[in-house]
């Protein structure tokens, strides 16, 4: 037997190249789903915030304008699911006028650290109009 089978030990590079393909693969697969949970996350938040922002601006809207509650805190059962959750009310006379009433509801939640908040604003007058 001149012609002898050589038996090679390790692997090829192509094997090698492939195996490092696969894995850089995962890596991005998992760094990807990660910024999206995050991302999906932030989104989350904001739409519980306006959500709250928006039902209490329609509480307003539904309230007699003598009635109206006074500038202060606002509670909703939704901002226990932001973190750091709270809400506030402002409302002040709107260019000096005593028939037109400015309305602002800010809901804030800490978010890494960082104070989001979403604003929603409206007028509302005595005459309805």
């Amino acid at each position: 037997m001149t012609a002898q089978k050589r038996k090679n030990k390790g692997f090829s590079l192509i094997e090698i190249v492939v195996a490092l393909a696969i894995i850089v693969f995962a890596i991005l697969i998992f760094l990807s789903s990660t910024n999206s949970f995050k991302f999906t996350q932030r989104v989350s938040f904001q739409n519980i915030a306006l959500r709250v922002a928006t039902q209490q601006m329609e509480n307003l809207r539904e309230t007699p304008f003598g009635s109206l509650p006074p500038s202060g805190p606002l509670t909703d059962s939704d901002l226990t699911r932001l973190p750091g959750g709270s809400a506030s009310l402002v409302i002040s006379d709107y260019l000096a006028s005593n028939v037109i009433k400015d309305a602002l509801v800010t809901v804030s939640w800490s978010e890494s650290g960082v104070v989001k908040k979403v604003e929603l604003r409206t007028l509302i007058s005595q005459g309805g109009i």
